[in-house]
């Protein structure tokens, strides 16, 4: 029970930590050691693989080993999370939308569902 709730915790830390650095990069107000991530060739792109398949194992970590069509419920929701938000830098004058940042990000969370299920999660 106790493994069960740090576990959920630190799920749950990593989708507020997702959230934040999206309202910050919204309000062109990144830390500088995540700005750092965009000053090196490709940086960006290891940012989005990395910290997308991150969230795709929290949500699932949360929404425990339910499956629907070949995949983990928390990769569906993770997915619909991702487009949304790469969608959503179109509005904002500080963002930009890029379709490779878009498949950057689809790759992670799809590696990670590959990895949980090959796990056994």
């Amino acid at each position: 029970m106790m493994k069960r709730a740090v576990v959920l915790i630190g799920a749950l830390a990593c989708v507020g930590a997702f959230f934040w650095v999206i309202v910050a990069a919204d309000q062109a107000a990144l830390p500088a050691f995540l700005i750092r991530l965009y000053q090196f060739p490709g940086g960006d792109k290891v940012g989005h693989l990395v910290v997308m398949a991150i969230l795709t194992v929290a949500i699932n970590l949360l929404t425990g080993p339910k499956k629907v069509r070949g995949g983990l419920v928390g990769t569906v929701i993770a997915l619909l999370l991702i487009t949304a938000e790469e969608g959503s830098q179109a509005f904002f004058p500080s963002r930009t939308f890029s379709l490779l940042d878009l498949l950057f990000s689809y790759a992670g969370a799809l590696i990670a569902d590959k990895i949980m299920r090959w796990r056994g999660r």
